[in-house]
């Protein structure tokens, strides 16, 4: 079984966003707050991802950093992926077939919509509207990355930065 973490990123700043790219738009204080915070909680777990990718985006890839940082992994290793910047959940998902299988856990950074499609297809109940910088653990019930599909995903849980 792998384990796959996917987030949202945290809250970015909209002070400039008519001056500046979507693509570069930072975060905004309560959004590094709030990424160092849900960090922490997954560090209490314990938790060692073995591989971190993340959208091209600014605030998904600062986001990233963070929780790089907070969980002792290398930022130097996080893979970027711009295929992710504002990605359908089919496309996350394909990006998540090429994850090499000696990571057993797998940390996902990108944007909504995709993120609250993916959560959504992987709780097959009902609709997730993922909160910036909200976390999904899922456990994927398979060997390989390069099997997974919405169907061998179970969630485990789902937190957010207000869900205290």
């Amino acid at each position: 079984m792998k384990k796959l973490y996917v987030v949202r990123h945290a809250k970015s700043d909209w002070d400039n966003a008519a001056e500046i790219m979507d693509i570069d738009r930072p975060l905004n204080s309560r959004g590094v707050r709030n990424a160092y915070e849900m960090a922490s909680r997954l560090n209490s777990k314990k938790l060692n991802p073995d591989s971190i990718i993340a959208s091209n985006g600014i605030r998904a890839l600062h986001t990233a950093v963070i929780f790089a940082h907070e969980l002792n992994f290398d930022s130097q290793k996080i893979t970027i992926i711009p295929e992710l910047y504002h990605s359908s959940a089919s496309e996350m998902l394909r990006q998540i077939k090429n994850t090499s299988d000696s990571s057993e856990t797998l940390m996902l950074f990108a944007h909504n919509p995709g993120i609250s499609e993916f959560a959504s297809f992987v709780n097959k109940v009902k609709y997730i509207d993922v909160a910036t910088c909200g976390v999904l653990e899922i456990n994927v019930n398979t060997s390989s990355w390069s099997d997974i599909n919405f169907d061998n995903m179970d969630l485990v849980s789902y937190d957010f930065p207000k869900n205290r």
